[in-house]
């Protein structure tokens, strides 16, 4: 007899095989505010190894070990199928419109319960469509979010551009990631770069993976056209990724721009810098911006994610075109020559940044109502 009311999630996130991460800490919480089975069959090949892992009594953990990328559709359907046996499925819910909510999709319509998606990045930004598997990504979400029951977005920015871009949409809800922004107001400084780096008087600090849709190679490009203003500024770059090698070769020849591995408390490195740079093509929500103005950090920034929709240039931010590296250029040198500048925007952002801010507690709340909600026909 099939009693146990089980929600089963289809996303990429291997660190979910990691039992220390914040990822495993954060679905314990959402499994425990659900009450109900949770069930997450996560894209992973054969070669990576991983185990089904029990993680809790409601929350289960399924690789799809599959032999490469084109079968993870495939794979996912299976696993899921054989969890719907013994459960009754009362939600299908995907980590991101793309593959992962295409295989939502084909189990929802097998099972025949509601289809929820997640959408984290603004698929609707002109700059998403930069490359070929991009395109394809949005041909696939057009299929998928036109059939979800329920949608779950990170910003208004996203909700207004899936607005434009559907005549009919399902219910959608706004609910920003987690972060505790009052807390980091108090986040101690850690000074480890303003003391490797004291030769210069400012500081910027770049920080996100060094892929395509950061656009990492912008920052250098603005970095070198105020090399001549002969302003005792330099730009730290923390993060890994495709570009890396290229970033290395290209900033040999240059004195003011450093490469640095990734730091497990960014937030207490914003504390410390000048400023902090960020060159997206488009973001969904823009975590570490968020980071920067609770901690005080003034932000330059491409209009992406929160900044140029929340944080607007001129009052709380100063706001790029994406790709416009002279305009980026010419921010920081007006950020770097007026300090009540610098303290306007600081103490502007965090005020605004402030008022979005939720307690762990009300966030989890928050999570649980949308997806039962959603789990209701």
């Amino acid at each position: 007899m099939i009693t146990k009311k089980t929600i089963i999630s289809i996303g990429t996130d291997r660190n979910l095989f990691s039992p220390d991460s914040t990822v495993v800490k954060r679905q314990l919480d959402y499994a425990s505010a659900l009450n109900k089975e949770v069930k997450i069959i996560v894209f992973s090949l054969k070669k990576h190894n991983f185990q089904p892992k029990n993680i809790a009594d409601n929350l289960t953990i399924y690789p799809t070990n599959s032999f490469g990328r084109l079968f993870y559709i495939w794979d996912a359907i299976i696993i899921a199928k054989s969890i719907a046996k013994d459960r009754k499925i009362v939600l299908v819910s995907a980590q991101d419109p793309f593959e992962a909510g295409l295989s939502a999709l084909f189990v929802s319509k097998i099972l025949k319960c509601p289809l929820h998606i997640q959408i984290h990045t603004d698929l609707h930004s002109l700059y998403f469509r930069i490359n070929f598997l991009n395109r394809l990504r949005l041909f696939l979400s057009k299929l998928v979010i036109s059939r979800a029951q329920h949608i779950r977005v990170v910003s208004n920015r996203i909700k207004e551009n899936l607005q434009t871009n559907f005549r009919s949409l399902p219910t959608v809800s706004v609910l920003p990631i987690y972060v505790n922004l009052r807390q980091l107001k108090n986040q101690k400084p850690n000074n480890y770069f303003r003391k490797k780096y004291q030769q210069f008087d400012f500081v910027i600090l770049w920080a996100g993976r060094l892929e395509q849709e950061k656009n990492p190679l912008l920052a250098i490009r603005a970095m070198s056209l105020i090399a001549s203003a002969q302003l005792k500024v330099c730009l730290v770059m923390v993060g890994q990724g495709r570009l890396a090698k290229k970033i290395s070769q290209k900033i040999k020849l240059m004195d003011n721009v450093f490469l640095e591995p990734w730091q497990d408390n960014l937030p207490s490195c914003l504390k410390a810098v000048d400023a902090y740079l960020s060159t997206s093509w488009y973001e969904g929500y823009g975590l570490t911006i968020a980071e920067a103005a609770a901690v005080g950090c003034p932000i330059i920034s491409t209009d992406a994610g929160l900044a140029g929709s929340i944080l607007i240039d001129g009052q709380e931010a100063l706001i790029c075109q994406p790709g416009d590296a002279t305009c980026l250029a010419a921010k920081i040198c007006s950020l770097v020559k007026n300090q009540k500048l610098r303290q306007r925007l600081t103490t502007e952002a965090r005020d605004k940044i402030l008022c979005f801010s939720q307690t762990k507690e009300e966030f989890i709340k928050e999570y649980a109502k949308d997806i039962n909600q959603a789990s209701v026909r």
